[in-house]
């Protein structure tokens, strides 16, 4: 072969091999992206899921990696950490207005036993004083009974008083 036919084959036979990386490289960094988002994804489940202390340690590391990705990567990688962690916060919302009308719900249904309770005893103690005002007039009746007859501090020993019955004219 002649110098520049080798030259010619050199350059060619070069050409070949970096399209042929190229193409594997292509073929790599798809792969790459593709467990690079699996990761991502499983970063921020687990962000989601972590307690305060390993939710700060796990945003650190998860920083870190966005520091190492290209723009649009680091933007797809924010975007969906934003969605997880607003469903997240949305979630952690509802849950804590159940919690807060729940409670609420049982103060209210405390004090309603309260005011039953109260209720009861407020009608408990007004019987107790109508039985003692009852009491009260019939021996207040009884006593007038007893003056108008001439039973009163006089009275004989039958208890009489030698006067007539009188009926009871007392106030109830």
């Amino acid at each position: 072969m002649s110098t520049i036919s080798k030259a010619t084959a050199a350059l060619i036979l070069g050409a070949s091999i970096s399209l042929f990386a190229a193409d594997a490289a292509v073929g790599t960094d798809t792969d790459v992206t593709t467990s690079a988002q699996v990761s991502i994804d499983a970063q921020i489940e687990s962000i989601k899921n972590a307690n305060p202390q390993q939710r700060r340690e796990l945003m650190n590391k998860f920083k870190e990696e966005l520091a190492n990705m290209n723009r649009e990567e680091r933007m797809e990688a924010i975007s969906k950490l934003r969605e997880q962690m607003h469903a997240l916060n949305a979630q952690q919302a509802g849950e804590h207005a159940n919690e807060h009308a729940q409670k609420g719900m049982e103060h209210m249904e405390e004090n309603m036993q309260h005011m039953k309770d109260m209720a009861q005893s407020h009608q408990s103690m007004q019987m107790q004083h109508e039985g003692e005002m009852e009491q009260m007039h019939q021996m207040h009746g009884v006593d007038q009974y007893k003056e108008s007859s001439g039973m009163g501090a006089g009275a004989g020993a039958s208890g009489h008083g030698g006067g007539a019955m009188m009926p009871f004219n007392g106030h109830r």
